[in-house]
């Protein structure tokens, strides 16, 4: 996990571990994650500052995506209402 977790970090230049772990920890059923509250999952990442933090968490989260360590998907007028962490 942590060889995984410093690789994303240098290939983009910014903190992505926190939310990769804590995408992890929820994927329970096949890494199929339904983001109900986003700023639920900003918090538990450790993004605690309000206003700031679920914007945050979403620029890791595409850059997760962009690095092919998740999948995303829209679910209603949320971008990124489903991850597929593989």
């Amino acid at each position: 996990m942590t060889l995984i977790e410093q690789l994303a970090d240098r290939k983009k230049g910014h903190d992505v571990s926190r939310t990769y772990f804590e995408l992890w920890c929820r994927a329970f059923d096949g890494y199929f994650i339904e983001v109900g509250d986003a700023e639920a999952f900003a918090f538990a990442a450790g993004f605690v500052s309000r206003g700031r933090n679920v914007r945050s968490w979403e620029e890791r989260v595409e850059t997760l995506s962009e690095l092919g360590f998740v999948r995303t998907a829209p679910n209603g007028t949320r971008k990124r209402g489903y991850i597929f962490a593989h």
